[in-house]
């Protein structure tokens, strides 16, 4: 009860709401805009998005550390914050 007074009386927007808004947000640039134009910044949020990666991760990403493997991408993060190299995929278009 007490969360929902709180959620009304500051008119909070669940967390879930504003994640779900956010996903359509990206998946509506994505699908929406033009590659000529955008497809730099596509790339790098999808990468992005699927690698949970800080922005200098991405900056230093080279093309040896993105391996095209038919549909997939396998993408490794040699140097991270806490120097414990990740490896993710990005699969069939899919972000996250």
């Amino acid at each position: 009860m007490l969360d929902n007074l709180r959620q009304h009386r500051y008119k909070q927007i669940p967390q879930t709401d504003r994640i779900l808004e956010k996903n359509r947000e990206i998946d509506r640039f994505l699908s929406s805009t033009d590659d000529k134009e955008f497809l730099m910044i596509k790339v790098g949020l999808i990468l992005g998005i699927a690698g949970a990666c800080r922005t200098d991760e991405l900056v230093n990403l080279t093309v040896d550390d993105i391996e095209d493997v038919g549909s997939s991408l396998i993408v490794k993060i040699p140097n991270t914050k806490t120097k414990i190299p990740r490896i993710f995929v990005v699969t069939d278009g899919k972000y996250a």
